[in-house]
């Protein structure tokens, strides 16, 4: 890929097709979601970029935070890592049940069992420097639920907990070892539409005091490069080839426009830590 540090644009998917390809083909469910028109190849973009820059996985320890219904983790163990799977005690997102779950399984019998941890990402219940590679796919915009009570969080306190979730990444993650992200931003004074707005996790929405956003669970995109690149670098890690996340490309242009309106766009972020 050009870059993969980057929004979302509709021209990076040409680079990821033979990840597709060999992603698709697990189970079900990736093949669903690699393949939705309406999402616009987002999920090919966020798990074909990781694909793209990782080639051979096999021995590698991998921590996945908030895995919640996707079966990427059990590709990654089938291509040879050994993956724990991190979640909160009370998933919001619960893995598929029933049929659609009986034959994933099946699909998926050369897969290992993965090992799973509960906890808060906020505080991850592992040693320093314990995995080779730390993931999160379109987790961290949910910061803006609070976690049992589904309150809704204050934009400023999002940002802490964000920062604070970057850091806690970094600090379980081996030095060498890479940090990879994938979340969600919007150019709020633009947006008119959320298509995905009825999916909110929190049940009441901010105080109209607070004179925050209509829309949420996604991150401003120009405060992007301070949240997440900068909370990286302090943490001791460098971003992975150029740096292709350019803010003012989300100006409406489909290019960049995610399955949430023309305002909203997908991004990733991948970073090494040095040592």
């Amino acid at each position: 890929m050009p870059a993969w540090n980057s929004l979302h644009l509709q021209g990076n998917l040409a680079y990821l097709e033979r990840e597709k390809a060999e992603i698709e083909t697990f189970d079900l469910y990736l093949y669903h979601t690699l393949n939705a028109p309406h999402l616009r190849g987002q999920i090919v973009f966020e798990y074909g970029g990781l694909a793209n820059y990782v080639k051979d996985w096999s021995g590698l320890t991998v921590l996945d935070i908030g895995s919640g219904r996707s079966s990427l983790p059990r590709w990654l163990a089938a291509k040879g890592a050994q993956v724990t799977a991190f979640e909160y005690p009370d998933q919001v997102e619960r893995p598929p049940e029933g049929l659609f779950d009986r034959i994933n399984r099946l699909v998926q019998r050369r897969s290992p069992e993965l090992a799973v941890a509960f906890g808060n990402m906020l505080d991850l219940p592992m040693p320093d420097n314990s995995f080779d590679v730390v993931t999160s796919f379109s987790v961290i915009e949910h910061l803006d639920t609070n976690l049992p009570d589904l309150r809704y969080v204050p934009y400023p306190e999002q940002k802490r907990r964000a920062v604070r979730t970057l850091q806690e990444m970094a600090r379980v993650t081996k030095p060498g070892g890479l940090v990879y992200l994938t979340s969600e931003c919007c150019r709020f004074e633009k947006a008119q539409v959320d298509s995905w707005e009825r999916a909110y996790y929190y049940k009441a929405g901010p105080d109209r005091d607070l004179k925050e956003p209509r829309f949420s669970s996604a991150w401003p995109v120009d405060e992007i490069p301070e949240i997440f690149h900068r909370t990286l670098e302090s943490a001791g890690c460098r971003l992975v080839g150029a740096n292709g996340l350019i803010p003012s490309m989300l100006d409406g242009r489909p290019e960049a426009a995610s399955f949430r309106g023309p305002h909203f766009s997908g991004f990733a972020l991948l970073a090494r830590k040095e040592g």
